[in-house]
Formats: C-alpha cells, sequence, structure tokens
C-alpha cells in the first residue's frame, strides 16, 4: 500500500504530486497516539483505520518547531550540527495545522426541533460578555437567523492551545447567546399570542 497523507484534502504522497515531503507514521505511545487521532480532522470508516500500518501524516502539518532535520552532536565541547538523511519528529509533537479542509469532509450538527432541545445550562464562570435577559432586544423571527459553522470548514484552520482556550470561550459565550434568544423568541411568541386575543 502506498504511503500518503491521511489528512482530509491533502495530496503529499499521492500520484501526480512532485513536491517531495516527509511522512511520518503515528506514534507507537497509545496516550500520544490517541492525541493524534483527536488532532486530525479525520473519522475511522469505510477503509481508513489509525491503527493502519501504513497511516501517514506529512509535514506540512506540524510546526517546524517540531521536526528535527538535523543531529545535534558535541565533539569535545562543540556542538556540530549534521543534516539528516530522513527528518525526525520531537516525543511530544502532535499534528496542528490543518489547511483548506473541504467542507465535505466535515459533520454537519445534528439539528433538533425546538420542543426537543434540552435546556442547556450555562457552564460559563465569565458572565462579562453575557446579555441579560431583561435588556430591550427587539427580535422578530424574520430577523433572528442562527448560523452554525463547523470550524473545520473553515480556511487555514491553525490549531493551538491558545487558540482552543479562545474557541472554548467563544463557544460558551454563543452558548448563553443561544439560550438568550430562545427566551426572547418565547417571550415575543407569547406577546403575539396575547395580542391576537
Amino acid at each position: 500500500m502506498p504511503n500518503c497523507c491521511c489528512v482530509p484534502g491533502c495530496r503529499s504522497g499521492y500520484k501526480g504530486t512532485t513536491k517531495k515531503v516527509s511522512l511520518f507514521s503515528l506514534p507507537l505511545d497509545k496516550e500520544l497516539r490517541e492525541k493524534w487521532k483527536r488532532a486530525i480532522p479525520r473519522q475511522e470508516s469505510g477503509g481508513f483505520n489509525f491503527d493502519s500500518k501504513y497511516t501517514r501524516v506529512c509535514a506540512h502539518h506540524f510546526h517546524a518547531s517540531d521536526i528535527v532535520t538535523a543531529y545535534d552532536i558535541s565533539i569535545n565541547g562543540v556542538v556540530v550540527s549534521l543534516e539528516r538523511e530522513k527528518p525526525t519528529l520531537k516525543a511530544d509533537a502532535v499534528p496542528r495545522i490543518f489547511k483548506g479542509l473541504p467542507s465535505c469532509r466535515t459533520r454537519k450538527p445534528r439539528t433538533r426541533s425546538p420542543r426537543e432541545r434540552p435546556r442547556e445550562p450555562s457552564p460559563c464562570s465569565d458572565r462579562t460578555g453575557a446579555v441579560s435577559a431583561n435588556d430591550d432586544l427587539a427580535l422578530t423571527s424574520d430577523t433572528v437567523e442562527i448560523n452554525r459553522t463547523d470550524a473545520a470548514c473553515q480556511t487555514d484552520l491553525v490549531v493551538d492551545s491558545a487558540g482552543c482556550d479562545e474557541v472554548r470561550r467563544l463557544q460558551c459565550k454563543l452558548r448563553a447567546t443561544k439560550q438568550l434568544l430562545r427566551q426572547c423568541q418565547r417571550k415575543l411568541a407569547e406577546y403575539r399570542k396575547q395580542r391576537l386575543r
């Protein structure tokens, strides 16, 4: 079986690609292997399995600081750097760069009707950006639209720990805003019912 990058949309290692790029096997360490599986935006399905000995990830998905391209050898107190024939990864390296993912490779969130949707308690401790329910909001069903965009659809997505914290904070803020929006929509519906009587 040929060695190709398993990241969706990446053509490294496929026929027709002329640019040579290093391909790395998934680590044997179970904990680090699980980190790789969570980081790579692909599901095991059909003929694809992360546990296959042929599964590879190319160097394009790692930060340059994670790739070791030279041996650093100390000879009589002088550090000499010799270029490696094949680059390798640092022990804790995890793929984090996923550019230009196609939208067909992302899962759409399952939607429920408003009556089936359970209430979401806000897990946020930081309420500074939240809007209180007492604020005057002029909302109509015609002007309210909730767009759901999977982050994996965005192009040039670079995931790092600081970005993950920011994403979590924004997701929390979005949940609180959606909850407030549902409350306002219910109040608006009740108000309309009362006006029609």
